[in-house]
């Protein structure tokens, strides 16, 4: 017996080791503590069985003894990970016998018990399997686990602009939303086409089997039962780009279901693949790995989120049903994506009724992405008789100049004169809107358009990029002036914006501020006044600060996102969509779709009664699209 305990002591793998440390911790601190409290009694009651010789020295003693052998399992263990990582088979060949005992029970007709799950033949595809995606950018029949695919369907990288051009000049259609859907839909690339796409994995495929097997395990370790006792069932696992989906049958007496996901994670986060990849991207991957267990009836949904990131883009989308009719329902204002699943659903929203969005994040996150796609779809499936921008981009980028292009956008800025452009918005245009409203008895923008469909009232955002570069520079003392002069214009800036946040959306004016941070643009209070609220590849104190609310997940490749818009009871981690797939593409699809508007005949609107925010230059405009020897119809 005793031969037989050493044998199993060296067995151990290190999240063994790391799992007795955890618990030896968990037992040896709180029995510190009672014992610092025993000794801490002692001195008032006088009584020597709680003095340090009595029972509150043997708690602290053992507490210590206990916690500080957990916390050096724990650091051997993180050690042995760290030094060799685990590999698929490795993992896979761990969990054989596991599976062998889990799966007994339910097995009939068996005579003699299963040594090996998986064979040795089958242990370099299960490498392939769990560090690859499958292929969901080709179009094959769905198939179990996505093993055996058709061979790939290769995607054009951009459609024919110019054959669309052709299309748009020969049937000049009217500016309605269904005629702008389809039109303009075939100008946006796709990349994922089959994101949303879920493949049912059968029970006799590997990844079933090392899925179900890691859950039995976890179930028995957290139980302090042997497999063979383990009698809950796996009901269904499902794949889709992101994640695995899997119900299981619940213990119903065990509500901490973090160990659970913890455990899991544990195991998928040991599969990941190093090869090419620095130390920092293998660290990231495994952090995006995240595991969920809900409780439904007498199952769990456990979610794995594979650790991959992917390109969702627009024309991916905008190819389901679901998402087109929801663009081509003229209910619904301005109707933008809000992000993508794991589960690959897609969020979609309204921008009419979501008019003020904080979008933060820094360089290189994939903010500028998410801020375009919003801005996109906004622009693109609506004439701009319904919807106007004021950009303000003190960096002069190449996005912003290109949505410019749009008959949309009334004015392009560096940010130096936004108080004035604010002063014009509050002074010039809301009263003339609100006394339009007014006049009309409507009580809001909607009801107004809702009475007048011909002759609408259009929706206008005031966009600010790097608000905190923007305000930061009122706030310096300029030539000849003093410091109260810089306070004065950072208290105009301040109320401004809670002006437009809290008195201007009910008459179509909305603001969109795309800040590095949330805290020092407005305060708490004034937060709650958002109605989309994005974090845009930020650390955890960052989404706190910009949703007020956290969420269990760590966003550490750009174009992860928390969002929380109006619909939702809470904050969710999404996948940002995107109009191409690099900064170049995107450029040339908003330029052409710009150029499009012009061909189809639009009208720009006149908004030259706003003499300071209007500068938009029409002749350079046309020229950016159609060249000198182009010449202009209207």
């Amino acid at each position: 017996m005793f031969k037989e305990l050493l044998k199993s002591i060296t067995s151990r793998t290190a999240d063994d080791i790391g799992y007795f440390g955890r618990n030896a911790m968990i037992a040896g601190i709180p029995a510190a503590i009672i014992g610092i409290l025993f000794l801490i009694m002692a001195g008032p009651t006088g009584w020597k069985g709680f003095g340090f010789f009595g029972l509150g020295g043997i708690l602290l003693l053992a507490g210590i003894g206990t916690s500080g052998v957990g916390a050096l399992t724990m650091g051997i263990a993180a050690e042995l990970i760290e030094a060799k990582p685990v590999s698929p088979a490795e993992a896979m060949e761990e969990l054989s016998d596991t599976a062998d005992q889990a799966v007994e029970p339910y097995v009939e007709n068996i005579e003699d018990s299963v040594e090996n799950v998986v064979t040795d033949d089958l242990l370099a595809e299960l490498n392939d399997i769990l560090s690859d995606t499958p292929d969901f950018s080709a179009s094959p029949e769905p198939v179990s686990a996505g093993i055996e695919q058709e061979p790939d369907i290769d995607l054009p990288e951009l459609p024919d602009f110019d054959e669309l051009d052709k299309q748009v000049q020969a049937t000049k259609k009217t500016l309605t939303r269904a005629n702008l859907l389809s039109t303009f839909l075939p100008y946006f690339m796709q990349k994922t086409p089959k994101f949303r796409e879920t493949i049912t994995i059968t029970p006799d495929s590997q990844v079933y089997e090392i899925i179900r097997a890691t859950i039995v395990k976890a179930i028995a370790n957290l139980q302090n039962i042997p497999i063979e006792k383990v009698t809950q069932r796996c009901i269904s696992i499902e794949e889709t780009f992101f994640s695995y989906k899997v119900v299981f049958e619940r213990v119903k007496k065990m509500k901490n279901t973090k160990d659970i996901a913890a455990e899991l994670e544990t195991y998928f986060r040991a599969t990941v693949d190093p090869e090419g990849l620095t130390e920092e991207e293998v660290r990231n991957q495994r952090l995006r790995i995240k595991v969920t267990v809900e409780p439904v009836a007498d199952t769990w949904e456990i979610t794995i989120n594979k650790g991959i990131s992917g390109i969702i883009t627009m024309g991916d989308i905008l190819a389901g049903e679901r998402e087109y009719n929801y663009f081509k329902n003229e209910k619904n204002a301005l109707p933008y994506i809000a992000g993508i699943t794991e589960l690959g659903s897609v969020l979609l929203d309204d921008a009419g009724n979501a008019l003020e969005m904080l979008i933060s994040g820094k360089q290189r996150s994939g903010k500028s992405w998410y801020v375009n796609s919003i801005l996109t779809c906004i622009v693109t499936f609506n004439p701009p008789e319904d919807v106007a921008l004021i950009i303000n981009d003190p960096k002069n980028s190449t996005m912003f100049n290109t949505l410019a292009l749009f008959p949309h956008v009334i004015g392009l800025h560096n940010g130096d004169n936004i108080l004035e452009i604010f002063r014009e918005v509050i002074d010039v245009e809301a009263p003339k809107r609100a006394e339009l409203l007014r006049q009309a008895r409507c009580e809001n923008i909607k009801d107004y358009n809702k009475k007048f469909p011909d002759k609408k009232m259009p929706y206008l955002f005031i966009v600010i990029d790097e608000v905190l570069s923007v305000r930061d520079s009122l706030a310096q003392v300029r030539d000849g002036e003093k410091e109260a002069d810089a306070k004065a214009r950072l208290r105009e800036f301040t109320s401004s914006l809670l002006v437009i946040l809290s008195k201007l959306p009910y008459i179509g004016v909305g603001i969109i501020m795309v800040p590095h941070r949330a805290t020092g643009v407005i305060d708490k209070t004034s937060r709650t006044l958002l109605k989309l609220k994005a974090a845009v590849m930020a650390e955890d104190d960052e989404i706190e600060e910009t949703l007020g609310e956290k969420i269990d997940r760590r966003l550490t490749a750009p174009g992860d996102i928390a969002v929380r818009i109006m619909s939702m009871t809470s904050a969710k981690y999404v996948r940002g969509p995107a109009v191409a797939d690099d900064d170049v593409k995107t450029a040339e699809t908003l330029r052409r779709i710009a150029k499009g508007f012009y061909s189809m005949g639009v009208e720009v609107p006149n908004w030259q009664h706003l003499k300071v925010s209007y500068n938009r230059d029409e002749e350079y405009i046309r020229n950016e699209l159609f060249g000198d020897t182009i010449r202009m119809q209207f």
